[in-house]
């Protein structure tokens, strides 16, 4: 039974759900077969692994049927229709949580049974002026039908505005739905190289562009209108600065998951333009930032992702905003999780130290804490080259390079790219390191034919890590 899909469904159940799950199953209302019970709380004592030795099919079914020879015919019943039960569970709870959908369903029920007075009230109740999200306006359709066909019951004929909310809730449910998808398909293309056929795109452009029309005011519809444009025409910065305000000014209407994947759109467009060179977009997108993190909305139950955590350190750092990423290190760095919160802070503290620069407090960190994660331990030490270079501490830099080799070529925890780019940084830096100690100590002209070699080798290497780093120390030379 280990493989089997009603194990598979019971592993993702947390301990609350399986009680629920038990009780679900003794009630008449959903299950009449008393196997279908034993069979799940003697599956229930193997929670919540479930991947014990008693639980083959022949020790399972001796505990259902303990004077009956073995069935495969009979197991597999007993145990495909605690399957169904299973899934139709699964159903159950997310009806539970779709408060909407329950309202919704009440309102279609009532309708259905006449109870014109009870409808009228959860009717009025069900309408809102005034929405933002797909989920809602999706919503909002379907109590407008089935206020549209309630009228229709009563066999009036005067006019009723029911049919034109449907139409108007049904186009902009349609309008968000579609502008999100034509920016993740453009989003996706810009990550993957893919090329998608989105549909439909030109005719949804040319009607948004018209001066009127009925979702000028339609938040959602606004927002996304405003991403897609940014990554339509990432030239024109006035569509970057309207998202901004847009986001400001509705974000606190969509949910926290939602407003996240709006404000990280903002934020890649910033990074498409620093990329591209343009540097006063790193206050740009600090400032998003910035903002995020007093609205709450970078947070996943309160806590803060360590990669957001050196985002945002790595971001206030290239514009040297000390005070500030200073008191950010000390103040969030409860936030993140325990597995990786020794290693975040002491490696963004480094990075802080580094930067100032105080050479000597970066490198005492890096070297007195004991970095879990293998990707911090990496970035550390390579932290730490960088320290060794630029204090001239030439025989700990030489041995450290002869050190971090020999850790990039046998950790297998490392991904090829990462191991490549860093072996590739470090042959850069031996280089530059030679370059640095022999200057003035061999021949001026064999010193520049080493650098300009050198730098050709460097234009052609890929992939390389710290690029930006190298090549202000180039400069230097």
């Amino acid at each position: 039974m280990h493989k089997s899909k009603l194990l598979q469904i019971l592993r993702t159940l947390n301990s609350k759900e399986l009680k629920q799950f038990g009780q679900y199953i003794k009630s008449p209302l959903f299950n009449q077969k008393e196997q279908s019970i034993i069979l799940y709380e003697h599956l229930l004592s193997f929670a919540p692994l479930f991947e014990a030795a008693g639980l083959k099919k022949e020790q399972v079914f001796k505990k259902l049927y303990p004077r009956t020879a073995f069935s495969a015919q009979r197991m597999r019943e007993q145990t495909s229709y605690l399957y169904r039960l299973a899934k139709e569970f699964l159903i159950y709870l997310e009806g539970q949580q779709d408060e909407l959908k329950q309202q919704e369903l009440l309102v279609r029920q009532l309708r259905k049974r006449g109870l014109s007075n009870i409808f009228e009230l959860h009717f009025k109740q069900a309408k809102k002026d005034t929405v933002y999200t797909e989920d809602q306006l999706l919503h909002q359709y379907h109590i407008a039908t089935e206020g549209d066909y309630f009228w229709g019951q009563q066999k009036s004929r005067q006019y009723s505005r029911l049919l034109d909310e449907r139409m108007l809730h049904l186009d902009a449910y349609y309008l968000i739905s579609k502008l999100k998808l034509c920016c993740e398909m453009l989003n996706r293309q810009n990550i993957i190289q893919a090329q998608y056929n989105i549909r439909l795109l030109e005719e949804v452009l040319a009607f948004l562009e018209q001066q009127e029309h009925p979702y000028q005011e339609e938040a959602g519809v606004q927002i996304y209108y405003h991403i897609l444009l940014t990554l339509l025409y990432s030239e024109k910065e006035a569509y970057f600065t309207r998202l901004k305000e847009l986001l400001a000014t509705y974000g606190s209407h969509f949910s926290k998951g939602e407003v996240r994947g709006m404000y990280k759109y903002a934020q890649n467009y910033a990074i498409r333009k620093v990329n591209k060179g343009e540097e006063r977009y790193l206050m740009e997108l600090l400032e998003l930032y910035k903002r995020i993190l007093k609205e709450e909305i970078i947070f996943n139950d309160k806590e803060l992702a360590h990669s957001d955590y050196k985002n945002i350190v790595t971001v206030g750092l290239r514009v040297k905003d000390f005070e500030w990423i200073y008191r950010f290190i000390e103040e969030y760095k409860e936030r993140i999780h325990p597995a990786y919160q020794e290693s975040a802070y002491s490696f963004n503290l480094a990075a802080y130290y580094y930067e100032l620069p105080d050479y000597e407090k970066a490198a005492q960190l890096i070297q007195t804490t004991n970095y879990v994660d293998v990707y911090y331990q990496l970035s550390a030490r390579m932290m730490l080259v960088k320290i060794f270079y630029d204090s001239k501490e030439e025989q700990a830099l030489s041995s450290l390079l002869d050190a971090q080799k020999l850790f990039l070529i046998r950790n297998k925890k490392i991904s090829v790219a990462n191991r490549n780019s860093s072996l590739n940084f470090l042959q850069v830096v031996r280089k530059m390191h030679w370059l640095q100690i022999n200057k003035g100590y061999v021949a001026a002209d064999k010193w520049e034919q080493k650098r300009l070699q050198l730098q050709a080798s460097f234009e052609q290497l890929q992939p390389l890590s710290n690029p930006n780093w190298l090549v202000e120390r180039m400069g230097e030379l």
